[in-house]
């Protein structure tokens, strides 16, 4: 080859082992194989020139070049071996992240199927659920209509009988009025009183079940005018009975309802007034941007807070019979109309120190009944605070 590439044949062609060691082993092969190549380029110079140095100035550049050269592809060949190793672990990396995603993928889709299969499983079960729903609220509906068909029967069959022992008692003390001892005579007044009672039970007893029949229609009332209306009705039992209602008060409620909840209220305020002193009831309404409350109080005999829960539960008195009348239903009508139309009601009391019915219905600009969302025993204390 010397011919073609003059003395430089021998760094040509033992360049080439440099180049094959970088590129298959990197730096360090590329470096030994320059060595070597360096130390047999100069045992064939010396063996030609009879000199391992070299003869000129050129010949030291071009072996100095060749070293230059050498590093370079020594160099050049460690990137390229550590540029292919990273390459390599990125795709095994790569493969990797295929195979998690492509598991993934799967998982979704085996969540997906399932998910499927479990709304048209929920589906079905509404659908059951709807259908069941309806068919108990259809035999709900008529036990209730038996139910109320059974009350109104029972109470026109107790009203007749009821007229009957209480007509005969009357005829018995007018007519053998004079023949009848004292105590004949407390007998017949006995029998008229239970009589009488029975009568004002039943007629109780029908308007509570009737009132959660009633629809519920609302508008604007003046309350002012409803409460001195009933106040009226009592007067005349008792002028000395004081009624105190805040004038111009106005709220949105159902009339009807309205006027059976405010006389049971005021009917329990005189019933258990305090018989030594006179009897006074006050009515106050104040108007929040969630609610209208009122507060009923009175001056009357009161009760113990431990019995609080009894005093809206129907059939319950917390007072004799003898000296107290009553159904035991009045507050429990009140309750059930309250809730009727959306409010709440709470009763505060104490032993001769009256007591406070407090009321709270949603706004009047609600026509429509919903669930109240103040904090009713926050509102309940600021009232009692400023009823004070």
């Amino acid at each position: 080859m010397q011919p073609a590439l003059g003395h430089e044949y021998e760094f040509t062609t033992l360049f080439l082992a440099v180049v094959l060691a970088a590129w298959r082993g990197g730096f360090g092969p590329a470096i030994t194989a320059l060595v070597l190549d360096c130390t047999v380029a100069a045992a064939i110079h010396g063996f030609r020139n009879e000199s391992v140095l070299p003869a000129s100035p050129s010949d030291a550049t071009g072996f100095l070049l060749y070293i230059v050269m050498g590093v370079a592809v020594a160099v050049l060949g460690e990137s390229q071996r550590r540029a292919l190793s990273a390459l390599g672990a990125e795709s095994l990396q790569r493969a990797e992240t295929i195979q998690t995603l492509a598991s993934e993928a799967e998982r979704r889709q085996e969540a997906q199927a399932q998910l499927q299969q479990s709304q048209i499983e929920l589906v079905q079960l509404n659908a059951s659920l709807e259908e069941k729903v309806k068919e108990r609220t259809n035999e709900l509906t008529c036990a209730l209509q038996e139910l109320e068909g059974f009350t109104y029967s029972i109470a026109h069959d107790m009203r007749a009988p009821l007229r009957a022992v209480n007509s005969s008692c009357r005829l018995i003390a007018d007519e053998h009025g004079a023949s009848i001892d004292a105590s004949g005579r407390e007998l017949i007044d006995s029998a008229m009183r239970a009589a009488n009672f029975m009568n004002c039970f039943v007629d109780d007893l029908l308007e509570y079940a009737r009132l959660s029949r009633l629809p519920v229609h609302k508008s604007k009332l003046e309350l002012t005018w409803i409460i001195e209306s009933l106040a009226k009705e009592i007067k005349n039992l008792d002028p000395g009975f004081h009624i105190d209602a805040e004038p111009e008060m106005e709220i949105v409620s159902d009339p009807y309802m309205t006027e059976v909840l405010f006389r049971e209220l005021l009917d329990n305020a005189y019933k258990f007034r305090k018989i030594a002193s006179p009897g006074s009831v006050s009515v106050r309404l104040r108007v929040t941007e969630d609610a209208d409350s009122i507060i009923v109080r009175d001056n009357g005999i009161g009760f113990e807070m431990q019995y609080v829960s009894k005093v809206f539960e129907p059939f319950q008195k917390l007072h004799g019979v003898a000296k107290y009348p009553g159904t035991g239903i009045g507050l429990a009508m009140a309750k059930r109309i309250v809730e009727r139309l959306g409010g709440v009601i709470w009763a505060e009391s104490a032993p001769d120190e009256g007591c406070s019915i407090r009321i709270m219905f949603p706004h009047r600009s609600q026509f429509e009944a919903r669930p109240l969302a103040v904090d009713v025993q926050h509102l309940f204390a600021e009232l009692g605070h400023e009823s004070q």
